[in-house]
């Protein structure tokens, strides 16, 4: 049996759940109605899946679908996942509609209202199946705005007009007074919505989108009394420094790609340093790196942090500064200015195939070398006065190290190991992972995944990347191979080649982009 709310909302997970999957369950027909057009626009979360879609849309996900579950039949799939023996996606396709939508007006606690919305095409079909669920499931008939609903506990179906309604009571009589009522503002008049919709460039290749209203989600939450007032003012104070009005993404797939693209609109440069990048940083990583994320700015976007932190610590009788102080005067580390002071774009990195060569590192610019120097001299002096047992010595026979330390202990198998040369801080577990940060024998830019996966990323440089076949290496190696769990999670995981993540700024608009390439 399907997973409460109801049983009857076969037709809200259908709908809902299944972005590669169902959509690649594509038919002929087509409904006019869009979901959004019986969703308020007062709703601060909003999704919608293209459930059947056509063309080139429909061909691109079951090539996608068809490489990572190496199946060409979905509704098989999805029927063993997420149907039981009394309902199955047959009973559902007579009426489906092209799109689905799921949305929430409301959170307390662990719940929430809403509602998921999905087109239909032929009423009687669909009039049927809904009144043959609740038959089934005992359910009580109600009426609200002339239109007669079923409920049970605490979820409600119905058909409403063009559409099949499978909720909360409170959502489903929402959607009811918004297709009822001339006078109540729809999704689809939303500019907000719009607009960010707008700024992610495209929905022809969408096969999901998701929004959410800044503003109305804050007021949703704050009406739900689940956040403390404290909380909530502060997560206020943290938007209202990013800015960022409303936010939009889309998931799309074809034979080379599944991709998540998000955009938001209202939002503010970012605090980093300008000509800060992460993605440099993370392009210049060693090239036999399995994971490179970049952080751009890593001092200032630190000391900016700390400004945020101690503005809400303020509001909570919290003297962040006097922390701060407190931690200079009795360890002798002055954390702005021994620290953050000299860092400019970082990134970290892991590598190796084996247990003999696994390790990794934190790589910093550095902007005064010198001061790097002084730092992790006080460092030393403080690991010695804290951890008496950890041995601290000095750091010799790694190219490219000018100064550093080398941290140990009896009871651990691992060194640390703190180094700075070539203008670099390294923080790094491994004496050949230290070696390949300072002096790197090829990078992530000469890399061929690294450059696809940069390609897949339609002008925006990776600041995140993870090269799946070490990985997979790296997990035989220590005997995950040996799992028959494994072998079956494998067959999946050979169809991806990299994971990769970049954003850019265009004036107010911030967008983003994860792709996961297929081999």
């Amino acid at each position: 049996m399907l997973a409460r709310p109801a049983r009857g909302a076969a037709i809200a997970v259908c709908a809902g759940a299944l972005a590669l999957g169902a959509a690649a369950c594509g038919g002929d027909e087509a409904g006019d109605a869009e979901p959004g057009a019986a969703v308020p626009a007062s709703a601060p979360v909003y999704f919608e899946v293209t459930v059947r879609p056509d063309g080139d849309l429909k061909s691109d996900a079951e090539a996608a679908f068809e490489k990572v579950f190496q199946s060409d039949d979905p509704a098989a799939l999805l029927q063993g996942a997420l149907f039981d023996g009394d309902v199955s996606y047959d009973d559902i396709e007579p009426w489906l509609g092209e799109h689905a939508g799921v949305f929430f007006t409301s959170f307390s606690g662990d719940s929430a209202d809403g509602a998921a919305v999905i087109e239909q095409t032929d009423s009687d079909a669909a009039k049927s199946f809904v009144e043959t669920q609740a038959k089934d499931d005992g359910a009580e008939e109600r009426t609200h705005n002339d239109v007669t609903y079923w409920a049970q506990d605490e979820s409600a179906y119905a058909v409403v007009d063009d559409y099949v309604v499978a909720g909360t009571e409170r959502g489903l009589k929402t959607v009811v007074d918004t297709l009822k009522a001339d006078d109540v503002a729809t999704l689809e008049d939303s500019e907000q919505y719009e607009q960010a919709l707008d700024a992610l460039e495209g929905e022809e290749d969408a096969l999901a989108i998701a929004y959410v209203s800044t503003q109305g989600l804050l007021d949703a939450l704050s009406r739900s009394g689940g956040i403390p007032p404290d909380a909530l003012s502060s997560l206020r104070q943290t938007i209202v420094a990013t800015g960022g009005t409303a936010s939009a993404m889309k998931l799309s797939a074809d034979g080379d790609a599944i991709a998540v693209e998000s955009a938001t609109i209202g939002a503010k440069d970012p605090a980093a340093d300008e000509g800060s990048d992460a993605s440099a940083a993370v392009a210049g990583l060693p090239g036999d790196s399995w994971l490179g994320l970049g952080v751009g700015g890593i001092g200032s976007s630190l000391d900016a942090a700390l400004d945020q932190v101690s503005q809400a610590g303020a509001m909570g009788g919290v003297d962040v500064e006097q922390l701060l102080e407190q931690f200079r005067q009795g360890l002798g580390l002055d954390i702005r200015e021994d620290l953050l002071s000299w860092m400019g774009d970082g990134a970290l990195f892991a590598r190796g195939t084996t247990i003999a060569d696994i390790g990794g590192a934190l790589v910093v610019q550095s902007s005064d070398p010198k001061a790097t120097a002084q730092a992790i001299d006080k460092v030393k002096n403080l690991v010695s006065q804290a951890s008496p047992g950890t041995k601290v010595a000095p750091l010799t026979g790694i190219d490219g190290a000018d100064d550093g330390i080398m941290l140990s202990d009896p009871s651990a198998p691992v060194q640390v190991i703190m180094a700075v040369g070539d203008g670099k801080f390294v923080l790094g577990v491994g004496r050949q992972a230290v070696e390949a940060a300072l002096a790197p024998q090829t990078t992530l830019a000469d890399s061929d995944t690294f450059k696809a996966a940069g390609s897949a990323l339609d002008g925006m440089a990776p600041a995140f990347f993870v090269d799946i076949a070490p990985i997979v290496a790296l997990a035989e190696g220590i005997g995950a191979g040996d799992s028959p769990e494994w072998a079956q999670a494998r067959k999946h995981i050979d169809a991806f080649a990299s994971v990769a993540a970049g954003s850019e700024q265009d004036g107010d608009v911030q967008r983003a982009k994860l792709v996961a390439t297929l081999k």
